[in-house]
């Protein structure tokens, strides 16, 4: 068998090998001649990769490069380059550059874009042409800022003492596929910061904290725009002052952050985990880590709502016996009649769940009409203040009343009860607010009262 001890080049070896084939028996020789023509083989362009695996970022201008290809040309031939679609992408004819033919957007366009490449040896004939595969996948890059619409729910309130509410309907919506990484709530114009609280109850990998002198409520941990809007509607609003401030109403501000900090090297090593859906050790949140997330977001995307609230006046009681009043004389001038301050008649012995400043005036009488009135500058009669006639009563002796109102020719009145001698109580509110007299079996009680708290001056006309 004749064989070749090495490849053969057809551009480099002779094309004719003239070869002598000696034959022996080991007595005698035979010598033949043998002429072996050497065929030129043409190779197309070979690829030095067969499939390239490239990747790209949306928003890329037209033009940018994408992967560089290169093929050997065995003739020795300049090679030129084409695709087999060249509607998403382009090649330089020459280099065998590889670039984008369009601006991708992640959100419209396919993710994925197989295509062939072609290298041709345009001098040779017939034409020799080498090809190659080209895989690219589209990258996302994080350039919409998420969308939030907040509005409070329906009826929604806050009365005064009651327990913490929920009050948001918050939807958080994100074009891109990046979660949200952290979330703010913050009562913008707290007006007792250290009674008034937001709460929220969070999954195991998250991190929160409430700054009670900021009123800022930080939540942490990477999740959908729809988890988001889920936790985010779940905060709670509290207030434990004993009494409501102005303005009754509290302006509450929510803001998302969907991008990372520069530098996760500033964080606890907990915080990040939270941020990277990792495996939290503690749900507490360090004041530090929160300072560095709130300067680190770029731009947050922010909505707020206005948030109700309602005071609530709890009904008096009187809890001791009531003081003898101070004489006030008839026929004499109202200068002279200077009557005292409710409190120093009553002081100890009306008790008032909240804190709702007591209103009214007091009389004492046996029997007969008086007209009740009071100073609504609260300071002693004198000729420069103004007495304010509240509403004429037909008197039979009395027992006690206590409301924390003022009547209705002042403020709207809410509730009003006559605590009769004997223990017993009745309602007199529809006769105050009316201004309508009423009366009250007589109990043969010489010095009743009718007591409607406040540090106020007692005036009586008889």
């Amino acid at each position: 068998i004749l064989s070749v001890n090495r490849a053969l080049d057809y551009t480099v070896d002779p094309h004719v090998f003239y070869l002598s084939l000696i034959v022996s028996d080991g007595k005698y020789n035979s010598t033949f001649t043998i002429n072996v023509s050497i065929t030129n083989v043409i190779h197309p362009p070979i690829p030095i990769q067969s499939i390239y695996n490239v990747t790209i970022n949306e928003k890329m201008p037209r033009g940018t490069s994408v992967v560089q290809v290169s093929f050997a040309s065995l003739t020795g031939n300049e090679l030129t380059y084409s695709l087999s679609d060249s509607t998403y992408f382009m090649v330089n004819a020459s280099t065998g550059l590889i670039m984008t033919n369009r601006v991708f957007d992640y959100e419209v366009d396919s993710k994925l874009y197989v295509f062939t490449v072609f290298a041709s040896d345009l001098k040779n004939s017939p034409v020799l042409t080498g090809i190659a595969t080209i895989i690219v996948t589209l990258l996302p890059i994080n350039d919409e800022r998420p969308i939030m619409n907040i509005t409070l729910i329906s009826g929604r309130v806050y009365y005064q003492q009651t327990p913490p509410i929920t009050f948001a309907d918050v939807i958080v919506q994100h074009l891109d596929i990046f979660p949200i990484y952290y979330a703010t709530v913050h009562i913008e114009n707290a007006a007792n910061m250290a009674a008034e609280t937001l709460s929220i109850s969070l999954p195991a990998n998250f991190k929160v904290a409430y700054n009670v002198s900021t009123n800022l409520l930080t939540i942490v941990g990477a999740a959908t725009a729809f988890q988001y809007s889920a936790f985010l509607s779940n905060v709670t609003y509290y207030n434990g002052a004993d009494r409501l401030e102005m303005p009754l109403e509290r302006s509450i501000v929510f803001s998302v952050c969907d991008q990372l900090p520069p530098s996760l090297a500033t964080l606890t090593n907990d915080t990040v985990a939270a941020l990277t859906g990792g495996s939290v050790l503690s749900s507490s949140l360090s004041s530090a880590d929160v300072s560095i997330l709130i300067s680190s977001c770029p731009e947050f995307t922010r909505g707020s709502l206005t948030l109700p609230l309602v005071r609530v006046n709890h009904r008096p009681v009187i809890t001791a016996p009531i003081a003898v009043f101070k004489s006030i004389l008839e026929d004499i001038p109202d200068t002279q009649n200077l009557g005292q301050p409710v409190v120093d008649v009553f002081g100890p012995a009306i008790s008032d769940v909240d804190v709702f400043d007591p209103k009214g005036i007091a009389i004492s009488s046996a029997s007969g009409s008086g007209v009740w009135q009071m100073s609504q500058n609260k300071v002693q009669r004198s000729v420069n203040s103004q007495w304010v006639s509240t509403v004429t009563l037909s008197v039979s002796p009395l027992g006690v009343a206590v409301f924390n109102r003022y009547p209705s020719s002042v403020i709207n009145l809410t509730s009003a009860m006559l605590q009769l001698a004997n223990g017993s109580m009745v309602d007199i509110t529809t006769d105050l607010i009316s201004g309508s007299s009423f009366s009250v079996p007589d109990l043969g009680i010489a010095n009743a009262s009718l007591l409607l708290t406040d540090v106020l001056w007692l005036q009586v006309t008889v």
